[in-house]
């Protein structure tokens, strides 16, 4: 199994911050720390109340290097086409597709033409949908995720990930839940191969993925939990 730390915007756009959250979290005994790639334009429009917001937490072309060259442990999301030339430039170990992406074939078809295995959350897709782009593309993890920030799991989730274990042999979680104890009783039921959890700083932040994050704290917890450490 092997445990992802989405940090997201919760670096706050500086990047001390990023190598901060960065070295605590591998310390903590998480296998990849992850970033999102994006221009504003691919995930807010012009007259939403945080496109402001949302420049900040932009990363560079120097920035996603400096991030690689700072761990190798290092990939990130991409929501265009030219961040998946960038950081497939990089040579991550993998690519993650958010689940609002999870119908871009032109995405998926440009990740597909790498030697990089593709993560695909499944928040905001539907059983047919996903059958589809399974049919288009070799998806190495299919991660069951709930696009709710924070989430809730009911009675109806483990069902839910079962009918995704009979149409894909290897699934994760990516768990926007703010308790570590869903993610731990889910993994004891299904040993997934990959958990995503976003993680924060102690400081509160006016981040978008602030409320939905775990502290290092926790994340020691949830180390320790489902990886024995």
């Amino acid at each position: 199994m092997k445990l992802i730390v989405d940090i997201g915007s919760n670096y706050n756009g500086s990047i001390k911050i990023a190598k901060e959250l960065i070295d605590k979290s591998l310390e903590a005994g998480v296998d990849y720390v992850k970033f999102q790639s994006f221009e504003v334009d691919d995930i807010r429009t012009k007259d939403h109340p945080q496109y402001e917001l949302y420049k900040k937490f932009v990363l560079s072309k120097k920035q996603h290097k400096e991030l690689k060259k700072y761990t190798n442990k290092f990939f990130s999301t991409p929501f265009n086409v030219e961040a998946v030339k960038l950081i497939a430039k990089l040579k991550v170990p993998y690519f993650k597709v958010a689940s609002s992406q999870a119908l871009n074939v032109s995405l998926l078809k440009e990740m597909s033409k790498y030697d990089i295995p593709i993560i695909l959350s499944t928040g905001m897709i539907n059983e047919k949908g996903l059958r589809y782009i399974l049919s288009l593309f070799k998806i190495h993890c299919v991660m069951y995720c709930v696009s709710e920030y924070p989430c809730k799991y009911d009675k109806n989730t483990v069902n839910e990930i079962k009918k995704l274990k009979k149409i894909h042999p290897n699934i994760g979680l990516s768990c926007h839940s703010r308790s570590i104890n869903d993610t731990i009783r889910l993994h004891k039921i299904f040993n997934f191969s990959f958990i995503e959890k976003h993680i924060k700083t102690d400081k509160k932040l006016n981040t978008p993925d602030y409320f939905h994050s775990i502290t290092i704290k926790e994340l020691k917890m949830l180390c320790k939990k489902i990886k024995g450490g």
